[in-house]
């Protein structure tokens, strides 16, 4: 089950594809959430949430597990900061963590997803992916394509790397969510 409370900026995900596809911009069959960091997470909890509206999801150093991330913040930010941080992912107080993090539910995966990050990330931890890597295998009738760049960080270093990712998303793309 999903936490009933709006989480506002998640729900804009789905009012703005609401109002895309009202303008006639976007096809409501046939949207797909990319993101990074945060935007990463937006997109892996999209598609677990509200399968039924996104066709599949593309995520480079998504935030997996909230409770866990607070906790490797907390080095950087003051009692108060984190308090306030938490606040804001928890909302209102009725939920918790875990019901907005999408390792906890990864089971319910249902959508293709392509999961990607670097080793050496300090701002999201290479842990966010294994742990949401782990939890899909562990039984979602979707398994995630999987990305992993070798001593990458949050950001792209080289070239290379992130010619890397956006040749690997535009292959998933074509495969999942093709033009034609």
């Amino acid at each position: 089950s999903f936490p009933t409370r709006r989480s506002s900026d998640l729900d804009d995900l789905d009012d703005a594809m609401d109002w895309a596809v009202a303008q006639g911009i976007a096809d409501k069959g046939r949207a797909c959430l990319v993101g990074g960091s945060y935007g990463g997470y937006a997109a892996i909890w999209g598609v677990i949430r509200n399968p039924e509206r996104w066709r599949c999801a593309a995520s480079w150093a998504g935030v997996t597990d909230w409770d866990r991330m607070l906790r490797y913040d907390r080095k950087f930010l003051s009692r108060k900061r984190g308090q306030d941080w938490k606040g804001l992912i928890e909302g209102d107080g009725s939920g918790s963590l875990d019901e907005v993090s999408p390792y906890r539910l990864a089971a319910q995966l249902k959508r293709p997803l392509l999961l990607a990050h670097g080793t050496e990330d300090t701002n999201v931890p290479f842990s966010q992916f294994r742990s949401m890597r782990d939890a899909a295998a562990k039984g979602a009738p979707v398994a995630p394509q999987l990305l992993v760049i070798e001593d990458e960080g949050h950001s792209f270093s080289t070239p290379e790397n992130e010619g890397t990712w956006y040749e690997t998303l535009e292959k998933f793309l074509a495969q999942h969510n093709p033009a034609d």
